[in-house]
């Protein structure tokens, strides 16, 4: 026969009760609590154990009583006051978490977790000062209570101290993702070094938050790093598809590597997920201008600011499509309100001086210089940026050896940043006149009766070829084509023996050279079906004039010449964005003129009479009609009186000279390295023979 089973004590009962909690049988252990306060009213662990597990449950307002009462228990008991505090914080009341909380210091000041917990209720209460001091107290006591430290640096990052937040944040890291993922993010706005090596340390500790492998591919792109960057944003979207950045992200990358399909796809992709991602539509619309569709270009820019009004970035892009399209009273409107929403940006100033000349007296001028008193805290492009712009306006005023002294500053900022061997290109100039004898030219076959659909437009960038392509687009029967880099690739697809250009040339047969004058012609044909002209303008093309005679006899070309000091200077004050690096140097700038004007006294002397007409840009603005007809009759082209009105003619132009061929010739177009005088002599030591 069994003893009865004997009673536990109210003491056991509550243990019991402890043990049914940790099991997760909440139910039971609830019953157990319940009656030990039945027989224990007086004993503030029952009370306590009863609180935290109706806490647990989502009881909050009878888990709150029983916290008080145990308070009232057990007044002194620090750890009761916690408990109150941290259900009372949970639940929303803030003020009584607090109270509560300072209690608890006010019973053990030396405990590190009770300065935190007053801490973090003073965050959640917006006393953010407090907090910050509360934390630190909580640091002094224990060195290294990562939390307190994560808290502390992300308070100091909103409160705009970056340095700090930054130490705070590496001492919490090691081991603590969010704090992991908070240091890699605040060393990528700080542009540090160390961003990469921090995401990468995220990443082990959180390998499967698809926000941070897109954060952490951003990062890699800052860098240049962009495969390693597709890379990331690829797994952060297999891990999360619907996450809209990362394929923003991923967009931003490609088009890095000019991969335009796949960046144009990603974006869209963006859009899909998130209609409303003004930053995704931007993005088209900058894809959109590199691939020469302002107009296409516009209309995502006025998608994103119909979201947020406020982006200046995008009222700034917004500028550079009406210009290229032409509309210069609105490109300025949207330059100035990009500049009115940010004030301190010196690239929408910049924006505002191409569209705009700045007066003496312009509000925009003046701010213009008060941002270059800054000039010395500035990043480096920004400081690039300040000084072209400030050169376009100064030298507008008429304050040429100050606006000189801009564009002297400008360049050398920007000169290091550019990759330029002058040997190795002025090797090259000297292998075309070399590979291209009057034997290989020779092989060119006859002209047709009948002008081929090219017409080519080449020379120095600044020489007016723009200029050119303008009035000829004018006429009804061309399409002005821009510039285009077809020629260049058919030399590349020419290679062969593993001889590059211009050597490979000498390895083509005649077959071959017919097949690349097909298929420039296709892909040119392709731009405008219905043209029975088109023009490519790149300058350029002057190194390649011996291949296209030799694969489109029959195309016209024309060369376009000015002033060699005028041209310079005009190179020498344009920011290109790619493709001219022997442009930031007077020395480079002159030496590369010269080997220019060597190659053309080459072409000049080899090519047949009639084969190429030069035109000189101040033959055009001094006597404009003649030489209109002189072009056109060059051409094969009927005489067409809208070529005289050049400038009211409306497409896209995507080149520097954007905005000057939108207005008429007037004759202070020539002669501007005049004012300069001696200021140029290092571009005339180099121009000189």
């Amino acid at each position: 026969m069994n003893a009865p089973r004997r009673a536990l004590t109210s003491a056991e009962l509550l243990q019991f009760a402890g043990i049914l909690q940790a099991q997760g049988k909440l139910t039971e252990a609830e019953a157990a609590y319940r009656r030990v306060v039945q027989l224990l009213p007086s004993e503030p662990a029952a009370a306590t154990g009863l609180g935290l597990l109706l806490g647990e449950k989502g009881d909050t307002a009878e888990a709150l009583d029983w916290l008080r009462r145990a308070c009232v228990l057990a007044p002194a008991n620090a750890e009761m006051h916690n408990n109150l505090g941290r259900l009372a914080r949970a639940g929303g009341a803030l003020e009584e978490a607090l109270a509560s909380f300072q209690t608890a210091l006010t019973l053990a000041p030396h405990q590190p977790e009770a300065h935190y917990n007053c801490a973090q209720a003073l965050a959640a209460l917006g006393r953010q000062h407090e907090a910050m001091a509360a934390w630190r107290a909580a640091i002094a006591l224990a060195p290294g209570l990562a939390p307190a430290h994560f808290q502390l640096g992300l308070a100091l990052q909103t409160a705009g101290d970056f340095p700090a937040a930054r130490e705070h944040l590496r001492q919490a890291a090691p081991g603590h993702p969010a704090a992991s993922a908070a240091l890699a993010r605040l060393s990528a706005a700080m542009g540090e070094p160390e961003a990469n090596y921090a995401y990468a340390q995220a990443l082990t500790l959180a390998p499967e938050d698809a926000a941070l492998h897109s954060d952490a591919g951003a990062a890699l792109a800052a860098t240049g790093e962009y495969e390693q960057a597709i890379a990331l944003f690829t797994r952060a979207i297999a891990l999360q598809p619907g996450l809209a950045a990362a394929h923003n992200n991923l967009g931003n990358s490609l088009v890095a590597l000019k991969r335009w399909a796949e960046a144009t796809n990603a974006y869209r992709a963006a859009l899909a997920l998130d209609p409303d991602f003004p930053e995704a539509h931007g993005n088209l619309g900058n894809a959109a201008l590199e691939l020469l569709r302002p107009a296409e270009a516009l209309a995502y820019f006025d998608a994103a600011l119909a979201i947020n009004p406020s982006l200046a970035e995008y009222h700034h892009y917004r500028g550079r499509a009406l210009l290229f399209l032409g509309d210069l009273p609105a490109a300025r409107a949207a330059h100035t309100e990009a500049v009115r929403l940010a004030p301190g940006h010196a690239e929408y100033y910049g924006g505002l001086a191409v569209a705009q000349q700045l007066e003496a007296g312009d509000p925009a001028f003046h701010a213009l210089l008060g941002l270059a008193e800054t000039i010395a805290t500035q990043s480096l492009s920004t400081r690039v940026t300040l000084h072209f712009a400030l050169h376009r306006s100064l030298e507008h005023q008429g304050r040429h050896e100050e606006a000189f002294a801009h564009l002297l500053q400008g360049n050398a900022l920007r000169r290091p940043l550019l990759a330029y061997d002058e040997a190795r290109a002025l090797r090259y100039f000297s292998r075309v006149e070399t590979v291209f004898t009057p034997a290989l030219l020779g092989r060119a076959a006859p002209e047709p009766a009948v002008p081929d659909v090219p017409i080519f437009i080449l020379g120095m960038p600044r020489s007016g070829s723009t200029l050119i392509e303008q009035i000829l687009a004018s006429h009804r029967d061309v399409f002005g084509a821009g510039e285009l880099m077809y020629l260049s690739d058919t030399a590349a697809t020419l290679s062969a023996g593993g001889l590059s250009y211009p050597e490979n040339m000498l390895a083509r047969s005649d077959a071959e050279l017919a097949a690349a004058g097909t298929a420039y012609r296709a892909r040119l044909r392709a731009l405008a079906p219905d043209a029975p002209r088109i023009t490519d303008k790149m300058p350029a093309n002057f190194l390649h004039i011996g291949l296209l005679r030799l694969i489109l006899p029959g195309a016209r070309i024309i060369h376009t010449r000015r002033n060699p000091v005028d041209t310079c200077l005009s190179c020498f004050a344009q920011t290109f964005s790619e493709g001219q690096p022997f442009a930031n140097n007077l020395g480079e700038l002159g030496r590369h003129y010269r080997a220019y004007a060597r190659l053309m006294a080459h072409w000049r002397q080899h090519l047949p009479a009639g084969a190429m007409l030069e035109v000189d840009y101040e033959d055009v603005v001094a006597d404009f009609e003649p030489q209109v007809r002189r072009i056109l009759a060059f051409c094969g082209l009927d005489w067409d009186p809208a070529c005289l009105d050049f400038h009211e003619y409306k497409r896209p132009v995507m080149t520097a000279s954007a905005a000057q061929v939108r207005q008429k010739l007037y004759p202070h177009a020539t002669g501007r390295a005049r004012p300069y005088g001696t200021l140029l002599q290092p571009l005339l030591d180099a121009l000189a023979d």
